[in-house]
This record gives structure tokens, sequence and C-alpha cells, in this order.
């Protein structure tokens, strides 16, 4: 999963948040769990040094739609 595999590329805790359910970015299962359809509002959040850098990274991955046409 592109995601997952992206946010480890990070030392910071990387969390997605969808509708209050607030999940590791770095945990397979535990993205898959939110159940996001395309569409979906989602908060990105982080925290360390590459907080910043992390967060405009997994934004630019989900804005361009995993790359998938």
């Amino acid at each position: 999963m592109q995601l997952v595999e992206l946010a480890n590329k990070f030392s910071s805790v990387i969390c997605i948040t969808k509708n209050g359910q607030k999940v590791d970015c770095k945990n397979m299962l535990a993205v898959l769990t939110l159940a996001a359809p395309q569409g979906t509002m989602l908060l990105v959040s982080a925290d360390g040094d590459d907080a910043e850098d992390a967060i405009e990274s997994v934004c630019g991955l989900i804005e361009v739609g995993f790359g998938e046409d």
C-alpha cells in the first residue's frame, strides 16, 4: 500500500482521521479500517522532527488519488 510505504519513510508519528476515528498511517490494517472511498474528507496530522515534510508528502499522495486514474 503506497500510503503506508510512504509514511514509513518518515520518523514522525503520522495519523489520519476520518469522522473522529484516528489511525496510525504506518499501520496498513488500521488505514484499511477507515474505509475511506474517493472524496472522503480526511485530516492528516504528524508529530516529530520531519512532521512538516511527512504531512506534505502524505497529503500530496492523497490529492493525486494515489496516481490512479
